[in-house]
């Protein structure tokens, strides 16, 4: 656990309304196997992996071939893919976990060999066991033997065979609740003594310990997960989300706009037009409770996995390489949506899907479409782009910090901030996040040089983008408590052109 980086320089995205810094944006696939750690944020760079860990039939590893695979005509492909446990049960507190390292390769007579002490701090207090697991017909049974040997007495925790990671599993038993009445979450250490090497269950050897969750909801499980690793800007269900929809968009909501939540919805399987189009769909919902950073799709998890890789896939570097999801494809995905219809209805809704489009000439367009966001942004493409923005210019105010010089609360301070958000302007001005030449609207217009000044409206107009920032006029109070200054960045951004109408006109 760190401290989060916005404890030193936070990023308040927003949009002004018509009328090595260089980071990768990786998806998070939540899973429900027994296989992933609680708790825990794996990181795989290929599917085979996943593949191996949780098997070849599994969605899981579905996914994880589509999101490997980027979009047609990918300049790179993801480079990671993050993966953790959501379980289905809200309701029942998750205990603190000794996960094992492998014992891959391990035969049943090496394992009937180890016998010894093992040395274990559960919920505050130091045991120790004397294991002897000559008599194991199994490595399912040798977690029964040690279970017995930790709790004797047979009400403590558990040790569980994990076939899935060839790794033994120790579970906490629940903590004492206070004399108050209050929970306490459970506790466990890595365990030392002659036979946790043996097994596996020692930090050296690869043995890991999970949290404990009292209130194991949607919500607090992300909480657990964003805080075990910050890196992930985008995350999809290996499961039916139905039930947990809503919590995860209002989840996804209260992040700053940082990660996008790419969410199928199988209750739309199957639905006729008119059927869709009288629907309160999860995504009309979750747009009517102002829920920002919402992905919405139809029922197909692989278009989730697939919505989530493509930014994950961008070349930030390439110049002109900002481009819409809208019209991405891949040969791994099959249509879900094949008439006019359909189509019109879920674009209607801001419902993403896979699209069969086709032609007198081309036959076979399929791709998706329409690649919305809700919430401010709108648009996917604009709102993963500013995420990668904001991290960019996060990570330089965050070096000019380190710096061994002063940044004064003068002008001279204004420039030495410009000028480090300069580098990030630069790469979005390349990449094509930042669009020059964007006509403004009136109210646009009037809105920003009300709130910001003539100077900076007609900088943005001119260049499209300006950086204000305006330290000199710090009051005495800020400036003696050396508290935050604002500085703010205001870019145009053009979007990307997804219909046509063309007109064919022949003149005689």
């Amino acid at each position: 656990m760190s401290i989060p980086l916005s404890y030193l320089v936070s990023v308040s995205p927003s949009v002004i309304q018509t009328g090595a810094g260089q980071n990768t944006l990786y998806g998070l696939m939540l899973s429900r196997s027994s296989s992933v750690p609680f708790g825990r944020v794996l990181t795989f760079t290929n599917a085979d992996d996943v593949g191996s860990l949780l098997g070849k039939d599994t969605l899981e590893y579905q996914q994880a071939v589509v999101y490997f695979s980027a979009y047609s005509g990918a300049s790179t492909r993801p480079s990671a893919m993050n993966m953790a446990y959501l379980p289905s049960d809200e309701k029942t507190p998750i205990q603190a976990a000794l996960w094992g390292g492998s014992l891959a390769g391990k035969t049943l007579d090496a394992l009937k060999e180890v016998r010894g002490a093992l040395t274990l701090n559960v919920n505050g207090k130091s045991g120790t066991a004397q294991i002897d697991l000559s008599q194991a017909t199994s490595f399912s049974q040798a977690a029964s033997e040690i279970q017995a040997a930790l709790w004797p007495s047979g009400n403590g925790g558990t040790v569980t065979w994990n076939i899935g990671l060839d790794a033994f599993v120790i579970t906490a038993p629940a903590q004492a609740s206070e004399s108050d009445g209050t929970a306490q979450d459970s506790t466990i250490t890595t365990a030392s003594g002659p036979v946790a090497d043996a097994l596996a269950l020692s930090g050296s050897k690869g043995g890991i310990t999970t949290p404990s969750c009292l209130s194991p909801t949607a919500g607090n499980v992300m909480d657990i997960l964003r805080a075990a690793n910050p890196t992930w800007a985008s995350f999809f269900c290996a499961f039916d989300p139905q039930a947990q929809y809503l919590e995860l968009a209002k989840w996804a909501n209260g992040q700053n706009s940082t990660v996008m939540a790419a969410l199928h919805d199988t209750a739309l399987t199957g639905m006729t037009a008119n059927a869709l189009s009288q629907a309160n769909t999860l995504y009309d919902q979750a747009v009517n409770a102002g829920y920002n950073g919402v992905f919405g799709l139809n029922g197909d998890p692989l278009a989730a996995a697939f919505a989530s890789c493509i930014y994950a896939a961008v070349d930030f570097t390439q110049a002109n390489g900002f481009l819409p999801f809208a019209g991405r494809t891949s040969s791994s995905l099959a249509a879900t949506v094949s008439d006019r219809a359909t189509a019109a209805a879920l674009d209607a809704k801001g419902i993403s899907y896979i699209g069969n489009f086709a032609g007198p000439v081309d036959t076979d367009l399929t791709q998706l479409q329409s690649g919305g966001v809700s919430g401010p942004f709108a648009w996917a493409d604009a709102y993963m782009g500013q995420i990668w923005f904001n991290r960019r210019m996060q990570h330089l105010l965050a070096l000019m910090l380190r710096l061994p010089r002063a940044i004064p609360y003068t002008r001279k301070g204004d420039t030495i901030i410009a000028a480090t958000l300069q580098p990030a302007v630069n790469d979005a001005l390349s990449f094509g996040l930042i669009s020059q030449g964007v006509n403004l609207s009136e109210d646009e217009a009037l809105t920003i040089s009300t709130v910001y000044g003539q100077n900076t409206l007609t900088a943005l107009q001119n260049n499209g983008y300006a950086i204000s920032v305006a330290m000199e006029n710090a009051d005495p109070a800020t400036r003696g408590k050396r508290q935050a200054v604002t500085a703010t960045v205001i870019y145009t951004q053009g979007g990307s052109v997804q219909r046509i109408n063309l007109n064919s006109i022949e003149v005689q």
